[in-house]
């Protein structure tokens, strides 16, 4: 689903560039944008009503840890081995990803909106502590990781 929607969304991309009038992707540009603003805005109403009407009667602190540290080990052996192979295909120096731009992407990327939002329906007995865990990381890779960076 979400993976067909970023395809779809590039490759429209490029289609639209070329097949529409400018006034036409200038509204389309318009539009979109006001569309990602408002579906973002909604997904962090959702997640702050989380913090206020959640029942933290189950929220495990060690678990959570060991959640968050796992979501930064598992990033980082995606973003800095898939940046060196990405570099390895790029002729110019300037088009190269950065190591600092790699460290930006490793700690600016944690968010968890999407994860919040597929916790809440997760099954079994254990519902509540995933729940918890993962809008705890989604709060502070927000606060924290968010107010770092630029």
């Amino acid at each position: 689903g979400i993976m067909a929607l970023f395809f779809q969304g590039i490759v429209l991309s490029h289609y639209n560039a070329y097949n529409l009038s400018d006034r036409a992707h200038v509204a389309s540009e318009q539009i979109f944008s006001t569309f990602a603003t408002l579906t973002e805005t909604i997904v962090f109403v959702y997640m702050g009503m989380g913090v206020f009407t959640g029942g933290f009667e189950t929220f495990d602190l060690t678990f959570s840890i060991v959640a968050f540290v796992a979501c930064l080990i598992g990033r980082a052996l995606n973003i800095f081995p898939l940046s060196w192979f990405a570099n390895l295909c790029r002729k110019p120096l300037r088009s190269k990803i950065s190591a600092k731009m790699q460290v930006v992407l490793w700690f600016a990327g944690l968010r968890g909106a999407i994860a919040f939002a597929l916790s809440e329906n997760m099954p079994g007995p254990h519902k509540d502590v995933y729940a918890t865990a993962t809008l705890t990381i989604c709060v502070v890779t927000t606060v924290v990781c968010g107010g770092f960076t630029e």
